[in-house]
C-alpha cells in the first residue's frame, strides 16, 4: 500500500521528535530509584501539563499545549480528561487557503504496560469535542465559519516516574477530524498528529 505524500511529513517530524525524547526519558529512567516501584501502579489522581508540536495534513507544524487530569483506576488502566488549543494555516496547492483555530476537550482511556516498573509504555484512545473557527485566506478572504465537531484519536507514549508524586512523559496521538466541505479543491480533512512532552503531579 502506498503512503500518501501528505503523510510523509507527519511521520518524519514525529520520528525526529520521538528519537530525542526517548533518549531523554531513558536517561531519566536510570535515575529513578527502585524504591518507588511499589507506588507506580497505585490508583490516584494526577494533574499535568504538556507542550509540543502538531502537524496537520496540509499545514506546517505548529505549537500545541494541553492541560489534563488523569485518574489511575487500577495499575493498568487510567482515564484522562484534557483541554488543548492549536491554530494552523491550511494550504492548498502551496497557497494559503484557510486558518483553523481549535479548542479541544477530549477524554481518553489509557492502558499502561509494565505498570510495576518506573518506565511504563502506554497506549491510549478516545474522542472529544472540537470547537473550530475557520477563516478564509488568500483567494477566499471573506469565508468565515464555526463548527462544533466530534473527533477520535489514538496513540501512545511512555511515562517515567522520577519521584513518588512526579512523573515525566512523552505522548503522541493521531486525531481523525473532518470538516464540512469548503471548496471542491479542499477535501475537508483536518486530521493531525501531535507529539508532546509533559509532567504529572500526583495527589
Amino acid at each position: 500500500m502506498t503512503i500518501p505524500s501528505s503523510l510523509h511529513g507527519l511521520f518524519g517530524f514525529f520520528g525526529r521528535f520521538g528519537s530525542f525524547g526517548f533518549l531523554g526519558l531513558s536517561a531519566l529512567s536510570l535515575a529513578a530509584p527502585a524504591a518507588y516501584a511499589q507506588a507506580f501502579s497505585d490508583p490516584g489522581v494526577a494533574f499535568g501539563l504538556q507542550g509540543g508540536i502538531s502537524k496537520g495534513r496540509e499545514a506546517d507544524a505548529v505549537p500545541v499545549g494541553r492541560l489534563h487530569v488523569r485518574y489511575r483506576v487500577t495499575g493498568m488502566v487510567g482515564v484522562e480528561l484534557a483541554a488543548a488549543y492549536r491554530n494552523e494555516e491550511v494550504r492548498v496547492q502551496d497557497a494559503p487557503f484557510v486558518r483553523l483555530a481549535q479548542g479541544q476537550l477530549t477524554g481518553s482511556f489509557l492502558l499502561f504496560l509494565l505498570f510495576d516498573h518506573p518506565v511504563q509504555p502506554f497506549l491510549l484512545g478516545g474522542g472529544g469535542y472540537y470547537y473550530v473557527t475557520e477563516r478564509g485566506l488568500g483567494a477566499n478572504p471573506d469565508f468565515q465559519r464555526t463548527e462544533h465537531l466530534f473527533g477520535f484519536h489514538a496513540g501512545g507514549g511512555v511515562d517515567v516516574r522520577v519521584g513518588r508524586r512526579v512523573s515525566v512523559f512523552l505522548d503522541a496521538r493521531y486525531t481523525f477530524l473532518g470538516l464540512a466541505n469548503i471548496d471542491p479543491g479542499y477535501a475537508g480533512k483536518a486530521d493531525f498528529v501531535s507529539a508532546t512532552a509533559g509532567v504529572n503531579l500526583y495527589f
